[in-house]
This record gives C-alpha cells, structure tokens and sequence, in this order.
C-alpha cells in the first residue's frame, strides 16, 4: 500500500515539479535544449556553437527531440522525462531497499530537496541519474563479483563526464578499489579491466565525437582548457 501511495506521490510531483520548473525558461537549460535541437552540419558543436559542457547533453535531448520533435511542449516533457527517469530510479534503486515504515518518510525527505531549484538544474539531473546507476551497479560487482557490473558502472561514470568534465573525480572511488581488488585476485583479471576501461571510455568518446563530428582538440579546449581558465577567473 505505501509502495502505491510513493509511487503516486512521486508522479504527480515529477509532472507538477517539473510544469512549474520549466516556466523560468532558465538561461542553461534552454540553452541545452535549442542548441541540441539545431545542432547540424552548418551548426557544429565547438565550431559554430561554443559550450564549454560535453556532447553527452545534447546528445539525449536530441535523441529524445528526434522522437517526440521541437516545441514549447516538448521543451517541457523533455525536463519531465529525464526528471522522471531520475527520481523513479532512486526509489527503485535506493528507497524501495529501505523499511516499508520508512519508505514514505524517506520519500517525502527526497522530495523536499528539489525545493526552490529551477530548470538550470537540468544538467545535474542528468549526471546525478548516470551516477546513480554506476553506483548501484558498482556496489553489486563488490558484492557479487560480476564483471559486467562493473563494466556498466564505468559506462554510466563516463557517460557523466562527457556530460560535465568534471565529474572526472568520481573515478577515483571506482578505479582505486577496482586496482587494489583486480590485482590481488588476478592479474589477468586485472589486465582484463584495464582493456575494457580503455574500450569502454574510447567507444563512448568516439560515438559522441562521430555524431558531432568535433575533434579531440576541440573538446580539449572547450571542457578542459576553457573550464580551467574560467574557474581561475
């Protein structure tokens, strides 16, 4: 029955949060959403267009744009879809694990912290859900050893950097145990991870930067040398 009454809760916030959300037409994510949607051969990612994010962004908003097309409504389920997509994978993924006496309790906790954010805060949504899903995922091959765990961990910590560079950090937490643990057990194991790590990181990097059609150097000098610049300033 709580189960029920979370589920309905969390839609009808997801659908409420996120109509009252998108009214600001805040500066970022509108930014995001235009720029992807014309995002062509004559408009280029870190050619004609600067941003100093990474492709990841634009690339599902285009992904989803593509399907449902381009528009005032469509500019707000498409906040509506990847908040949903967030909130419903942190129940399923954390909240539901907790007590049923609980769940509510930490449900209503969750939702209170989304007050006072605006649409800008779209970006972080998206990298919090990518983080989400490589820590879960993470914490099962600790468990349970299973490789492809672990593979999907990485996948979703990557997807988060070629979102916003510096979420770079949260490979820390994963490589340095996965070192110290692959290494101990095997080290064919161990040069096994190193090979699907460099698979993994090349192939999200190379299905974004053909779809873009940007080089390295470019998004060298957008997300790394322009970020670090910005943020001496």
């Amino acid at each position: 029955m709580l189960n029920k009454a979370s589920l309905t809760i969390l839609f009808l916030f997801s659908v409420i949060f996120s109509f009252f959300t998108v009214l600001d037409f805040g500066s970022d994510y509108s930014f995001y959403y235009v720029a992807a949607n014309f995002i062509s051969e004559d408009f280029r990612l870190y050619k004609e267009m600067f941003s100093h994010k990474g492709p990841g962004v634009y690339y599902v908003i285009k992904l989803l744009s593509n399907v449902i097309g381009f528009g005032i409504w469509q500019y707000f389920f498409t906040f509506f879809t990847f908040f949903s997509i967030f909130i419903f994978s942190f129940y399923f993924l954390v909240l539901k694990k907790l007590d049923n006496s609980m769940n509510l309790a930490f449900m209503l906790f969750f939702i209170s912290l989304f007050f006072n954010l605006n649409s800008n805060s779209f970006i972080q949504i998206l990298i919090s859900t990518c983080l989400l899903f490589s820590f879960y995922h993470y914490e099962k091959y600790q468990k349970l050893n299973y490789l492809y765990s672990l593979l999907i961990s990485f996948t979703f910590v990557f997807l988060a950097i070629l979102i916003r560079i510096d979420n770079i950090i949260f490979l820390l937490p994963l490589i340095i145990p996965t070192v110290i643990k692959t290494y101990k057990s095997s080290f064919i194991i161990f040069m096994k991870t190193l090979v699907f790590f460099g698979i993994i990181s090349f192939t999200l990097y190379f299905i974004f930067s053909t779809y873009f059609n940007f080089t390295f150097d470019e998004y060298f000098s957008h997300n790394f040398i322009f970020n670090s610049t910005y943020g001496q300033a």
